[in-house]
């Protein structure tokens, strides 16, 4: 058990120190020592060191957090195309700049354990960004059990979306030429 622990706890350090962060930022970030970061690193030469499962919980919070940063300080350079809405109300340019601070406000705290509310404005239904290459972001105003829908309601509405990124793609397909085929047969005298 414990080494399913330490192996967790080891690969969520190294996804940090992938995103860039150092041991002493590691440390800051689960709320551990940098002593512990080390050890969970050097793990031959420490083998008395013991991992609980609390230490593993609080490097997957710091993981999140670590996440939501980087992805906060990149929120500014990252380009983000509403292509398809489904709103009942006119879209206007005001309208549309609401629903890009949406979009980015749900990417930046899908990271997060701490979820803070990130609703689509009032008369939209879904929306469907596209964020860089080929990254598909879908947000729906009705989650299943929300405003009194039933989980049938928010799949038909993701399944919605979902043609809209389907259309897309299908759009992007090169044309085919229409070939007439000849078939050689064998001759019958």
């Amino acid at each position: 058990m414990n080494e399913n622990l330490l192996g967790l706890a080891d690969s969520h350090v190294s996804e940090m120190l992938k995103l860039g962060y150092n041991q002493s930022d590691i440390a800051i970030l689960a709320d551990i020592s940098e002593t512990t970061v080390s050890k969970i690193l050097n793990q031959r030469e420490h083998p008395e060191f013991s991992v609980s499962r609390a230490l593993v919980s609080k490097l997957e919070n710091a993981i999140a957090k670590a996440c939501k940063k980087r992805v906060t300080a990149l929120l500014p350079y990252l380009s983000i195309h509403i292509l398809d809405h489904c709103a009942s109300v006119p879209v206007t340019e005001e309208l549309q700049s609401e629903i890009r601070q949406m979009v980015a406000h749900s990417l930046s705290n899908s990271f997060s354990s701490e979820k803070s509310a990130s609703h689509l404005p009032k008369g939209v239904e879904g929306v469907v960004a596209y964020l860089g290459d080929d990254l598909y972001l879908v947000k729906l105003s009705l989650q299943p059990d929300d405003n009194g829908g039933d989980e049938a309601d928010g799949l038909r509405l993701l399944i919605h979306e979902l043609e809209h990124i389907i259309q897309r793609l299908r759009q992007r397909l090169p044309k085919r030429k229409k070939t007439r085929k000849t078939i050689s047969y064998p001759r019958i005298i």
